[in-house]
């Protein structure tokens, strides 16, 4: 069983790979040195994303709620790389997925 922070899991916002590179890809042409946070546009609890797996696996995850540990929110604040970049990929949680196992 997978064991996860009361109630759902810790929170994440998964990023597909392509997303990155096109974020590296426009670091690179900017004429100075700038810090940011890349993340997926879908904050999504642990649980939520082992149920979207293991339904593309066809597999129901097995998950055990652990209520002596609290969740938190692991999903950047991507305010800064939005502004700077509008225009930027941004795949969605079962967008990704899908195309990981194409």
């Amino acid at each position: 069983a997978q064991k996860l922070a009361a109630p759902r899991g810790h929170r994440f916002a998964p990023v597909f790979v392509d997303d990155v590179s096109d974020v590296i890809a426009r670091l690179v042409a900017q004429p100075e040195n700038v810090v940011v946070n890349v993340a997926g546009p879908d904050a999504m609890f642990e649980a939520d994303m082992l149920r979207d797996l293991g339904a593309r696996l066809g597999r129901a995850p097995v998950l055990e709620v652990d209520e002596t540990e609290s969740a938190v929110s692991i999903a950047p604040d991507t305010r800064r790389v939005d502004a700077l970049f509008p225009q930027r990929i941004k795949t969605r949680w079962l967008d990704g997925l899908a195309r990981t196992f194409q």
